[in-house]
């Protein structure tokens, strides 16, 4: 009898040579991509299941290259992966250097950074006994080597080479900082004596030497834009007291709201390494409240007035102003100053710019034109429409009256300009455009309906305050005009009881 088949676990088999061929396929691929350091291709091959973690016959990995490179973007992917894994101080299989030695070597403080907080330790050896300070001493970064001794270590530590750290350093500074760190025997705070095992911890901020006991490790935001903590950083416990107070300080004055705490505590913090996410919070309030200050400044400008109040700033003033507060508003929106006091200084501005607008109309010298009446007109209705000064409105609409009485009067004077210099109205000349149509066509009602007009525009000039000059003239017409009108009409009667007698005589 036939034994089953075991479909499943000849899939699974399938599948298991599948994905070996695979790997070998892709594997080759990745290690080529990270040692030419091609970040796309390297993520690429990741995400088509290449195995992140492997090795080239010389224990090169994906992660080895990239934190030789100092790639951040690659290295964070195979972090996320647990690639690191192998290179913990847990891991029982023996290496010949770490990817921290190599980016300790190659000055990546950022690579250093986040192969330290997945605890790849600073104090393995390579395969020349070299520690991470080692390595990092003979690169040359400063920074780098200042980030390894905040973690620990043993500054007098031999390689197989019989060399310290020191003796593998070529650049100064370097050099002056590994020097300070030998010549202290003892724990700043405890006055432990160091040793291999009672290592040194370098003070991230005051760069004392203290022992494990007396230090509080910590990681901390790069910068306020931050969102995970990733730079290492070491206190001496005197220190750390002093940038828990200056913190305390920061996070009490911006819950006080007042502008003079803000300050010190800023102040304070000055030159501490205090949380960056807690100095940029208090540092923006600062910014805001100083903000918030300007634009109150700016809306009590002195040629900003109450609009009740009977005077009239001039225009220019008044444009200076509204600049002012526009950059005020300006700065106040960008350092988030509540709404309702930056839209009150928005309403502000357009009312200045509008009174601006019309003062300068109203100290114009006026035109009798339609189009310059309504601009007028416009001008006045968008003041009152922005709560503009009450005097200027009642000065400039009382102007546009009055200019609009004396173009009418003006009008009225120029159609019967000719007219009124004849003595008589049948001196009219037939056909002249000079005078009015009505005096060609003799009729009466037309002209009693214009003379009946004038005497309401020159009433409404007289109302208005228009000039007195232009009233006279246009009164010593009207007198005129009357005689005319009376002589018109009397000529009209005549006419009219010639017709009634022709009519009578035929009948």
């Amino acid at each position: 009898m036939e034994e089953p088949i075991d479909s499943q676990a000849e899939e699974e088999e399938e599948e298991k040579e599948t994905r070996s061929q695979q790997l070998a396929r892709l594997n080759p691929l990745l290690l080529e991509a990270s040692r030419k350091n091609v970040t796309s291709e390297i993520l690429s091959l990741i995400e088509e299941m290449a195995d992140p973690c492997v090795e080239d016959s010389n224990q090169w990995s994906p992660l080895m290259w990239a934190s030789n490179h100092g790639n951040e973007p690659v290295v964070r992917s195979l972090l996320e992966q647990n690639c690191h894994a192998t290179y913990q101080q847990s891991a029982h299989t023996r290496r010949k250097c770490t990817p921290l030695h190599w980016a300790a070597f190659r000055g990546h403080l950022k690579v250093c950074w986040l192969l330290l907080k997945q605890k790849i330790s600073p104090l393995e050896v390579d395969a020349l006994g070299n520690t991470v300070l080692h390595q990092a001493a003979a690169g040359g970064s400063l920074e780098v080597t200042s980030a390894i001794l905040s973690q620990g270590a043993d500054v007098f530590k031999l390689n197989k080479r019989g060399h310290t750290p020191f003796d593998m350093c070529t650049v100064v500074p370097v050099q002056k900082l590994l020097k300070h760190c030998m010549m202290a025997p003892t724990c700043h705070i405890s006055g432990r004596g160091f040793s291999s095992t009672v290592l040194r911890f370098l003070c991230s901020w005051t760069h004392v030497l203290v022992c494990r006991e007396a230090c509080s490790r910590m990681w901390a935001f790069e910068n306020p834009t931050k969102t995970e903590r990733e730079q290492p950083m070491t206190l001496a416990k005197d220190a750390k007291d002093i940038v828990d107070h200056a913190e305390m300080l920061l996070e009490k004055s911006t819950a006080s709201g007042k502008l003079e705490d803000v300050i010190a505590a800023l102040d304070n913090a000055e030159g501490k390494p205090v949380d960056c996410k807690i100095k940029q919070t208090a540092k923006k309030l600062r910014q805001k409240l100083e903000s918030t200050i300007r634009l109150k400044e700016a809306m009590a400008n002195k040629s900003i007035i109450k609009n009740d109040v009977a005077e009239i700033i001039e225009a220019d003033a008044l444009v200076m102003a509204a600049e002012n507060l526009a950059r005020a508003i300006q700065d106040a929106i960008r350092r988030r100053v509540e709404k309702p006091l930056t839209d009150e200084a928005a309403n502000l501005r357009r009312r200045l710019l509008c009174e601006a607008s019309l003062t300068r109309y109203f100290r114009a010298t006026p035109k009798l034109t339609v189009g310059y009446i309504r601009y007028f007109q416009e001008l006045i209705d968008t003041c009152e429409r922005e709560a503009g000064n009450k005097h200027l409105l009642t000065l400039s609409t009382a102007m546009r009256k009055r200019i609009s009485a004396e173009r009418e009067m003006t009008l009225k004077f120029d159609e019967v300009e000719h007219l009124c210099l004849l003595s008589s109205i049948t001196e009219v000349p037939p056909e002249d455009k000079k005078y009015p149509s009505w005096i060609e066509d003799e009729d009466v009602e037309v002209f009693s309906g214009f003379q009946e007009q004038y005497v309401k525009d020159v009433e409404y000039g007289r109302e208005t305050e228009s000039s007195p000059e232009l009233i006279e003239k246009c009164e010593k017409q009207l007198a005129i005009l009357e005689d005319l009108l009376i002589e018109q009409r009397q000529i009209l009667e005549e006419v009219n009881l010639k017709k009634k007698k022709g009519k009578k005589s035929k009948k």
